[in-house]
């Protein structure tokens, strides 16, 4: 192991690092699922389920909540760092934005992350801005 991380947990960060070029984003009831071009999805439960952890890396499920018109999901990470993800639309440009909030470490550092995402059909390129 390098740095604390085994290659899961370092495996899982690098996912969570490396935006997709696109999404596709699918409404049902009580859930959302998100599905990129690297074949990666992402269901967000908003029902309230319980929701058994996937050992699959490429199909993970979340619980999530819509705070206003944003959707919240909260998750562990490596060595039990809190990751807060969250995707809300631009209501002025359509954009989505998806953001990472990982909060680190015994002082509790947080780090922001957000990508941007246009809309399909305007020939932009996703970009991603630190906070």
């Amino acid at each position: 192991m390098r740095g604390g991380q085994n290659d899961s947990d370092r495996q899982k960060m690098r996912d969570l690092l490396r935006p997709a070029q696109s999404l596709a984003i699918v409404k049902k009831d009580g859930e959302i699922d998100v599905n990129d071009d690297q074949n990666r999805k992402s269901e967000f439960y908003t029902d309230g389920r319980k929701i058994e952890k996937s050992k699959d890396p490429d199909n993970q499920p979340f619980a999530a909540k819509w705070e206003d018109y944003r959707l919240v999901a909260e998750e562990k990470g490596p060595h039990g760092n809190k990751i807060e993800r969250s995707l809300e639309i631009s209501p002025s440009t359509g954009q989505l934005y998806e953001t990472l909030q990982f909060t680190m470490g015994r002082e509790n550092r947080q780090v922001t992350l957000r990508y941007v995402y246009d809309p399909a059909g305007t020939g932009q390129t996703p970009g991603a801005a630190q906070q």
